[in-house]
Formats: C-alpha cells, sequence, structure tokens
C-alpha cells in the first residue's frame, strides 16, 4: 500500500491550483486517485510474493521494500 500512498502525494503535490480548503484537498485526492490505473496497482500485487518472501527471509526484520 505505501508505493500506491506514494504515487497520490506525488500527484497532490504536483496538482494546480494547489489545494487551500479541505474540499479542494478532497477533489485532489479523487482526482489523483482516478489517475492511478489498473495496471499501476496490479504491478504492486504482482510483487507481492517477492515482498512475503524477503519478510520471511529477514525473520520480520528490514527489507529492501
Amino acid at each position: 500500500i505505501e508505493p500506491v500512498w506514494h504515487i497520490l502525494k506525488n500527484l497532490i503535490r504536483d496538482f494546480r491550483p494547489r489545494p487551500s480548503s479541505y474540499d479542494q484537498l478532497c477533489d485532489a485526492i479523487l482526482w489523483a486517485w482516478d489517475q492511478i490505473t489498473v495496471d499501476e496497482i496490479d504491478q504492486f500485487v504482482d510483487r507481492m510474493p517477492e515482498v512475503v518472501d524477503a519478510v520471511i527471509e529477514s525473520e520480520g526484520g528490514h527489507t529492501r521494500y
């Protein structure tokens, strides 16, 4: 989920004009969410077995993910 938050954060940061109210921020978030494609989400889902293996291998410690 962190990579999706990263994409959303970047899209909202670059949103113009910058949101200056709660309602504008909500609009920007909805716009940004609509910009993320199913293919992008699928890339993260497809990597999950690799991520899980890394977490198991590190016994719950730090990984590159």
